[in-house]
């Protein structure tokens, strides 16, 4: 649709819409600009992947635990090749396990 709009007349600019505006509280963010630097994760091995394991199974394996903070810290150590979907795994893939965290242990 046209700036226009319906009635032919400009629409007026709205002051909503100004950078960091639109979602109050929130700083607007350029593209390409990166957040907070991730800690770095020591990798305690290298996890050839089965057919049909999940990264429940490796969490289960390697931690003891199957809830989503574990599972996800070995998913988000291995984003980078596996991407935004983390149901995107196949066998044979190589996957990191990280060392667990502080916070993680013993829960």
């Amino acid at each position: 649709m046209s700036p226009r709009g319906k009635t032919g007349r400009k629409k007026p600019e709205d002051p909503k819409r100004e950078e960091g505006k639109d979602r109050p509280g929130r700083r607007a963010r350029p593209r390409g600009e990166a957040g907070p630097p991730k800690e770095e994760l020591k990798i305690m091995k290298v996890h050839t992947l089965g057919e049909n394991e999940t990264w429940t199974h490796l969490s289960l394996k390697y931690y003891g635990h199957t809830t989503e903070p574990y599972w996800r810290l070995i998913y988000e150590a291995n984003k980078e090749m596996v991407g935004d979907d983390y149901r995107r795994i196949w066998g044979g893939m190589e996957i990191k396990i990280p060392e667990l965290p502080d916070d993680l242990k013993d829960k």
